[in-house]
């Protein structure tokens, strides 16, 4: 099980602790989506364009490109069209953040905590791995792993 906490971000709804200004990921329902795209479109561009600053940043969106072009939220005034082509137009000019289009919220769930996940082996894990290897290689060179077995040999 993965320990999670509630804090408040600067960008975004989900990071890791201590890397909150590398990755981050937006989740957005259908509904919240359209919502974003019009009336708190302003608001939205900024966080675009603080999650371009990052490492890696994705927006991850509870629903297909099939129903969010085709079936909009129930009271929305917006048409579809609109939608789609300001998402083309943000992967455009953001192109650092990477849109993830999911067909149901527990596929978002999903896609949200496998991104992290592997941010976190790849960016995190096996550099950490990598130095210690170095640092281990670079022992052997100076002969400092010969002279830590050189003196427990001799302290027999």
């Amino acid at each position: 099980m993965v320990r999670t906490q509630v804090v408040g971000l600067k960008s975004g709804d989900y990071s890791i602790i201590g890397h909150e200004d590398q990755i981050s990921i937006e989740r957005k329902s259908l509904e919240d989506l359209y919502g974003t795209l019009t009336r708190g479109r302003d608001r939205f561009e900024r966080e675009l364009e603080r999650l371009q600053l990052m490492r890696f940043s994705a927006v991850v969106v509870e629903a297909s490109w099939t129903v969010t072009c085709l079936r909009p939220p129930e009271r929305s005034q917006v048409l579809p069209k609109t939608i789609y082509r300001s998402i083309l137009a943000y992967q455009q000019r953001y192109p650092r953040t990477h849109w993830l289009m999911c067909d149901t919220r527990r596929f978002a769930e999903i896609t949200t905590y496998r991104t992290l996940e592997r941010y976190w082996t790849d960016q995190i894990v096996k550099p950490a791995a990598e130095s210690r290897r170095q640092q281990q290689i670079s022992n052997r060179a100076d002969g400092s792993e010969h002279n830590a077995c050189k003196n427990s040999s001799s302290a027999k």
